[in-house]
């Protein structure tokens, strides 16, 4: 099975570039430019063999975009591509709208003529989170631009699946993410809002979910919530902390940061037998990560 995983640099992305490797896939690495010469994107050996890298992927440009995957024509396309909430500022309209919102649709529709399988991520964040354990028919009531874009991504055509989750794990450049962020206050004191609820996953979770759906469950289609049992970013915080080894001190907040996205996930249970493990088993995986590929998690490197 030939699988190209788009955004293949990003938090998500590498990991799954680098774990469906792993696992036997035929992975391909859909970027915008030759990248075996920068670090630490180098250090990623599906970005070093040209065979397996497509290039010229950019999500403004579609047409040429259309023309490179029909040049390979995958199996499956894995969309990691989106600005992320982090890097939405004043003037990013245009870059969500283009991404965010339009590109998976583009997607499906540049699958759909050889009959490939575009699975799509979307966020909790189509959520407010002012009342938790929203199901997939609950309807988006975000009204920041990330939230709204990323709604109205959600594909759900005869040749796509939506996940809709939440990720947590380390990133190979911009560490912008929780993880890193966290990770990079080692020694200083930082806030943990015992009442902000969280149901994501790690990275490296989400490479056991592909590979599950790629296995027994490739005619899954639609809107599905992928979500683990909740946690508060307190709790989250210190299983990290303690898991990776790190010293700061975590200051317990239940004034601040109230919001409760938490997603229910009933229905991937039921149609893809999917169990999230606990958080102590993500977390130690997460850790296990860290440990295990230095050269790709080393903070700041470049």
């Amino acid at each position: 099975m030939k699988v190209l995983v788009l955004g293949a640099t990003g938090m998500l992305g590498h990991r799954l570039l680098f774990g469906l490797d792993e696992l036997g896939y035929e992975v391909l690495a859909g970027v915008r430019r030759d990248l075996s010469k920068h670090l630490p994107y180098s250090r990623l050996p599906v970005l070093n063999e040209q065979r397996r890298v497509v290039s010229g992927i950019d999500g403004f440009d579609t047409k040429e975009m259309k023309k490179r995957l029909l040049e390979v024509k995958p199996d499956v396309v894995l969309n990691c591509i989106g600005v992320i909430k982090q890097r939405v500022e004043g003037d990013a309209s245009i870059p969500c709208i283009a991404l965010n919102a339009l590109l998976p649709h583009v997607l499906e529709e540049i699958v759909s003529t050889w009959n490939g399988w575009l699975i799509h991520f979307s966020t909790d964040c189509v959520f407010t989170g002012k009342s938790g354990q929203y199901s997939e028919n609950d309807a988006s009531d975000a009204t920041d631009l990330y939230g709204r874009t990323k709604a109205m991504g959600e594909v759900v055509g005869p040749h796509a699946l939506t996940l809709r989750t939440s990720i947590i794990g380390p990133e190979l450049s911009s560490h912008l993410s929780l993880v890193d962020w966290f990770r990079s206050q080692d020694g200083r004191v930082v806030r943990g809002y015992a009442r902000a609820i969280y149901s994501g996953v790690t990275t490296r979770e989400m490479v056991r979910v592909i590979d599950l759906l790629l296995r027994e469950h490739h005619s899954l289609r639609g809107l599905y919530h992928l979500a683990s049992n909740p946690i508060s970013k307190y709790d989250l915080l210190c299983m990290i902390k303690d898991a990776v080894g790190l010293s700061m001190v975590i200051k317990r907040d239940e004034v601040s940061g109230v919001i409760d996205r938490s997603l229910r996930a009933e229905r991937i249970s039921m149609d893809a037998g999917y169990i999230p493990p606990s958080w102590p088993e993500m977390i130690a995986g997460l850790a296990d990560d860290l440990v295990t590929y230095p050269e790709l998690y080393t903070l700041h490197a470049q």
